[in-house]
């Protein structure tokens, strides 16, 4: 095994982990600054808490990825060449292909959701405990239906698509873009810090990951993460609409009335369709086109078991995945942060 390779990797893996643990310290020293801010200002007002949250999600993605992604720049990115503006490129591959992995992509992640939700549950009953799952319904309000999709449908996308597909797979994928493909999708699941989320996040930072590889750009990641996303806000704004009371009656009558509960199975029916459409893609791109899997190993000497041994096994990485989990599991358990 060449030593500069393992090197290498292990840099690589540090560098990464590095950079989430600064988003975290960051991201909720400045959000419990802005809530106490917010409290000040606003802590009497009915919008008390649409505001916080507004608030909360500005500081994440306003400040706080674009202060990594600086960070980035002066520890290793200019050393490596990385420049930000490079990821905006136009495709290599055809606008096709883009839409067929795209809908594939759906079919993954929304597939993993389901097997993440019963593998949970088969947990939560098997050991006779609640997971405390995260709460994505909006608040009802007309500010609360804005900052869901505000949130939701454009700065996650964009700044999660800059820092994990433009910033932190393209410092990984020099050691194989399989190995950069798994470890960032690995990451950006556990990042989310929600049990309800560690699986298909993971599956959609992978597929993103794996178009970006493909295709030199980050605007087919883009747009899978903002179809995605804007999909998760409609259902949000409509859950936050619902007189679940009243809904609950028109179902003792047999019935379904009102537009959010139709918005809702109009939703489930379109992840649905979108599931099966894009596993049967999966499945005849898997036995018809196998070149479309092919990636680049910009390091053939160490066998890609070993190269993800090596990446997790990184100092910073172990306590970056450590903590990672503390929060996931204490999240579950309704425990907080701290």
């Amino acid at each position: 095994m060449n030593n500069d390779t393992i090197k290498l990797i292990r840099k690589t893996s540090n560098v990464n982990s590095l950079m989430v643990i600064i988003f975290y310290m960051l991201d909720i020293a400045l959000i419990r600054l802005g809530d106490l801010a917010v409290y000040h200002i606003a802590g009497k007002s009915a919008y008390y808490e649409d505001i916080a949250q507004l608030v909360s999600y500005c500081i994440q993605y306003l400040m706080v990825v674009p202060i990594v992604l600086v960070v980035f720049r002066l520890v290793s990115g200019k050393k490596e060449g990385l420049k930000i503006t490079a990821c905006f490129r136009k495709p290599s591959m055809p606008a096709k292909w883009v839409a067929k992995w795209i809908v594939i992509s759906f079919g993954l992640i929304y597939a993993s959701n389901y097997i993440n939700t019963f593998i949970f549950s088969y947990v939560q009953k098997a050991s006779g405990t609640s997971l405390k799952g995260v709460d994505f319904t909006s608040s009802g309000t007309a500010l609360g239906g804005v900052t869901s999709v505000l949130a939701m449908s454009v700065l996650a996308p964009f700044f999660e698509e800059l820092m994990f597909r433009g910033t932190l797979f393209r410092n990984a994928e020099k050691c194989g873009q399989l190995t950069g493909i798994i470890m960032v999708g690995l990451t950006f699941g556990l990042w989310h810090g929600s049990y309800q989320q560690i699986l298909y996040a993971a599956v959609m930072g992978m597929c993103a990951c794996f178009m970006v590889a493909k295709t030199g750009s980050i605007f087919p990641s883009l747009i899978l993460h903002f179809t995605m996303n804007t999909i998760g806000a409609i259902q949000s704004v409509a859950l936050g609409s619902i007189d679940f009371d009243k809904f609950a009656a028109d179902l003792e009558k047999g019935q379904i009335t009102g537009t959010a509960p139709m918005i809702i199975i109009a939703v489930a029916l379109l992840s649905f369709g979108l599931m099966i459409a894009g596993l049967v893609l999966f499945v005849k791109e898997l036995r018809y086109h196998h070149e479309s899997f092919r990636l680049i190993n910009f390091c053939p000497d160490v066998s890609q078991g070993k190269k993800i041994v090596i990446y997790l096994t990184a100092p910073v990485t172990i306590l970056a995945f450590a903590g990672l989990i503390f929060i996931t599991v204490r999240t579950a358990l309704g425990l907080g942060l701290f």
